[in-house]
């Protein structure tokens, strides 16, 4: 791996055939593990990082490491893969039985995945890598130049890390980790990107529309299996009958807050609109001012970090815009802000950095035409019987994940319509 000093010292494609053949290298290590002792050294890393004194949980712990705390434990992973691999998580080892199918079936590596990642949640990335290690895949990460450091000293954290397995061999992070590559090169550095595009077998691709279409775009080598997470939006819905009471709206609205303040809204599963129905004891207006209370309760667990000056003017222009022409909801600083408009409808173009915009609905399911291929999750409060009809009709139109609200940023399996470590591997049968 390469070390964080040198990581925005961009190869030359000569260098970059060399990083893919040392991957490789190390996969062979990789290879030699039981799928048990895979999770259990990542477990064991990830336990590393929840330590106060750790460098890692002091400089990243409010934008996300936490979250892969819980991500990357061993009974958390074990679970991804029973779900993911036919209920049997020894087919990454051996040919096994499984449930329902009459013979053994084995699940291979498909050999290199090759990770673009974006730069505005950086971790995220290591939810694709930590699955591509489960599959024991050789893996290369292209970071990006806005926090590009993050991925490399998250790697490092697996050196001098040593897990003990049942039988008392050592599995070494160090050992690990070498089949592993963080590099960097520019976005137009078209021969690195083909380089990289046509030694994978898998391409994984996150960002924005330009950057997973550049991806999509490079020359391949047959049978590459593409996994894009590009654009989405999601939103929030909240039901009349959840709303009868303030103190039923107060938690409502704090489980609200909770989802627009993990990773700050860049992530393609926080909401950005917030529909409330009408017809409750608290209109949707009064249903703004608690959520705008309950943004300044969370920013307490979930400190903020700083804006760019771009983002702070495209706020400021906002709050100007909802205080003449509507309500907006905000502290002296940055920190958050909630904006109301009584004839505003549909998806609101999303501004990030914990800003919402709360719209009111005569009927829940108006929300349903709002819904297609670029919308991902929708955090729902709404009644049993009401809710199934909701989001039978969303998840239909294009929506992927129905939770309840403060559950929204919470990546599980299925992600994105697919189980991703199935995308990971190749099938035998014996």
């Amino acid at each position: 791996m390469r070390p964080e000093k040198d990581i925005f010292s961009a190869p030359s494609v000569n260098s970059l055939t060399g990083i893919i053949s040392l991957v490789k290298t190390g996969q062979e290590y990789l290879l030699t593990l039981g799928i048990d002792d895979i999770t259990g050294i990542i477990d064991k890393v990830s336990r590393s990082w929840s330590d106060r004194n750790n460098t890692l949980q002091q400089r990243f712990g409010s934008s996300g490491l936490n979250y892969l705390l819980y991500w990357f434990r061993k009974k958390h992973l074990s679970q991804i893969i029973h779900n993911s691999l036919r209920t049997n998580r020894k087919v990454l080892d051996s040919f096994c039985e499984t449930t329902g199918i009459p013979y053994k079936l084995k699940a291979n590596p498909r050999g290199i995945i090759s990770h673009w990642l974006a730069g505005n949640v950086p971790m995220l990335g290591m939810l694709s890598l930590v699955q591509g290690l489960l599959t024991k895949n050789a893996n290369i990460l292209k970071v990006p130049r806005q926090n590009g450091e993050v991925i490399p000293l998250l790697l490092n954290s697996f050196n001098g890390v040593v897990y003990e397995n049942e039988a008392g061999v050592q599995i070494h992070g160090s050992e690990l980790i070498k089949s592993v590559a963080a590099i960097y090169f520019e976005r137009d550095d078209m021969e690195a990107q083909k380089t990289l595009s046509l030694h994978s077998n898998v391409r994984v691709a996150w960002g924005g529309m330009d950057a997973v279409e550049l991806v999509m775009n490079l020359p391949r080598r047959y049978g590459c299996e593409d996994v894009i997470f590009g654009p989405r939006t999601s939103f929030i819905v909240i039901g009349k009958e959840f709303l009868e009471s303030y103190e039923q709206a107060k938690t409502c609205a704090s489980r609200s807050s909770i989802d627009a303040s993990i990773f700050e809204q860049q992530g393609c599963n926080s909401p950005h609109t917030v529909f409330v129905e009408k017809g409750g004891q608290v209109t949707p207006l009064e249903f703004a001012g608690l959520l705008g209370d309950a943004m300044a309760e969370t920013l307490k667990r979930f400190p903020k970090g700083e804006l760019s000056p771009g983002d702070t003017l495209k706020i400021l222009n906002l709050r100007t815009q909802y205080d003449m022409m509507g309500e907006a909801f905000y502290p002296s600083d940055m920190a958050w802000t909630v904006l109301y408009g009584e004839d505003d409808t549909g998806l609101a173009t999303p501004c990030f950095n914990r800003t919402l915009f709360v719209r009111p609905v005569d009927d829940v399911m108006e929300v349903v035409d709002y819904c297609n291929h670029l919308t991902q999750t929708a955090g729902i409060a709404l009644s049993e019987k009401r809710r199934e009809t909701f989001v039978s009709q969303v998840t239909a139109r294009g929506i992927d994940r129905c939770p309840d609200l403060g559950a929204m940023s919470s990546y599980d399996t299925p992600w994105d319509g697919m189980f991703v470590v199935d995308r990971f591997v190749r099938w035998s049968k014996l």
